[in-house]
């Protein structure tokens, strides 16, 4: 319990001052009461020197009246204040008009109490004025944090939906070629692994999980014919395959969201030696998510069946993989690979030692 009191007293909002925290509470009336008849018994009680400077103290309660109970009670208070004064001061004002200090009456016994408590209603209004203010930001921010939430919400349901719609597409290109059922699902799920072993930021992740995912859009335009055929390809016919990543690229050109996403789908069949196509890019200057997709790719290819090969195990694929290392693969992003599978590996072995299977 005493937690929860704690939790909510640092979530509350502080006012800018002390005085602007002041809240009525049931004494309130009574401390108001209690500090307008102490200034009265001052002011009947001191000596005239005293006397003329026990009206400062009134001060105090028409401040705090305002606060805890409206302006129109510092008012109030206000007004008996000056009253008391002039009540009190009666007799000296009187002996000093008489004596012709004309003045002097209207200066001391007039104008200045009645600047000074006027005064005092001025800093009582700024400060009931500043209190509503707080209070007006702080509804403006639950109004702001709701509609930022709800704008989150919405941003993730569409994020969601966009995603969802993007693996539809995928999985109908996968369906065109009946060998590779499920391999976009795959690919995308090692390369999102790979690019957080690599250390690159969710950004980059979320790049290369749609890049993973589109990497092979382009084979819709691509014969069915040739996809589905069971024997390998002749020249002409790989000529044709080879073109679906200037495909997929020139399909996403259109959807700007996607930008980011091109360079992956266009280059995901370059070879790190410079020899792979479109564009023949070596090294470091094909994109990290290409690098990534294509070593990826190349190892659901490995592990997957063809009409014309059998697959392979995985550390099979792994070794054929490594025959490549630098020269079709990035060295660095094939040993992220083999590290994720090893993790995988690790992972499968420890669960078959607790339940028990083999």
């Amino acid at each position: 319990m005493k937690r929860t009191k704690k939790t909510r007293g640092r979530s509350r909002i502080r006012d800018y001052s002390v005085l602007t925290g002041m809240r009525r509470n049931r004494f309130s009336v009574l401390i108001i009461l209690t500090a307008i008849m102490a200034v009265s018994l001052l002011s009947f009680t001191m000596p005239r020197e005293v006397q003329k400077f026990v009206f400062f103290i009134s001060g105090i309660p028409v401040i705090y009246s305002s606060l805890v109970l409206g302006f129109r009670s510092g008012i109030v208070a206000a007004a008996a204040g000056f009253g008391i004064h002039l009540y009190s001061s009666l007799d000296y004002l009187l002996r000093d008009w008489t004596a012709g200090h004309y003045t002097g009456v209207l200066a001391e016994g007039v104008i200045i109490v009645a600047a000074y408590f006027l005064s005092m209603l001025f800093i009582s209004r700024v400060l009931v004025d500043e209190r509503e203010a707080q209070v007006r930001y702080r509804k403006l921010a639950g109004s702001y944090a709701l509609l930022a939430g709800k704008l989150k919400t919405a941003n993730e349901d569409i994020t969601e939906m966009f995603t969802s719609t993007i693996k539809a597409l995928a999985a109908a290109i996968d369906a065109k070629d009946a060998y590779t059922k499920g391999h976009s699902e795959r690919v995308t799920g090692y390369a999102v692994k790979v690019t957080r072993k690599l250390g690159l930021s969710e950004n980059k992740v979320d790049q290369i999980m749609y890049g993973a995912i589109l990497h092979d859009i382009g084979k819709i335009g691509i014969d069915e014919k040739i996809l589905r055929k069971p024997e390998p390809l002749s020249r002409n016919e790989y000529r044709q395959v080879k073109r679906h990543p200037e495909i997929g690229a020139g399909i996403l050109s259109s959807i700007k969201i996607l930008e980011p996403v091109i360079p992956i789908v266009l280059h995901h069949h370059e070879r790190f030696d410079g020899t792979g196509y479109p564009a023949g890019l070596r090294g470091d200057k094909i994109p990290i998510g290409a690098r990534i997709v294509g070593v990826v790719d190349a190892y659901d290819a490995l592990t997957s069946s063809r009409p014309y090969r059998s697959s392979t195990s995985m550390w099979q694929a792994v070794e054929a993989l490594q025959k490549e290392s630098g020269k079709q693969f990035d060295p660095r992003v094939l040993k992220a690979l083999v590290a994720v599978l090893t993790g995988e590996t690790e992972e499968t072995h420890r669960y078959s030692e607790v339940s028990g299977v083999s």
